[in-house]
């Protein structure tokens, strides 16, 4: 199968025009951070429009953390509207949106 890779801002420019769209979008993984339970170059996520039953403790979310810098990582803490990331490889890293 072929691949196209993009710059990070451009697709996730489109995918956030998707999303508002209540449109679901595809991507495949990269990285290393949700490893064991989600290997980078090997699986696909299937990213739906956020609703407040899906933003939940345990839930994994794709978050921009900073600009421009996106993270698909599991929900470990909701505090009013602070949401807390961590990857399940990161034993130490956190990331707040």
């Amino acid at each position: 199968m072929k691949t196209l890779q993009v710059p990070n801002a451009l697709l996730f420019e489109k995918a956030k025009t998707y999303l508002s769209q209540g449109k679901s979008i595809t991507l495949k993984v990269r990285g290393r951070s949700m490893r064991i339970f989600i290997e980078g170059d090997r699986d696909l996520a299937v990213i739906e429009p956020p609703t407040p039953h899906l933003v939940t403790k345990g839930a994994i979310a794709l978050a921009e953390v900073s600009p421009d810098h996106y993270v698909l990582h599991r929900i470990t803490k909701i505090n009013n509207n602070k949401v807390t990331l961590q990857g399940d490889g990161n034993v130490n890293i956190v990331e707040h949106c």
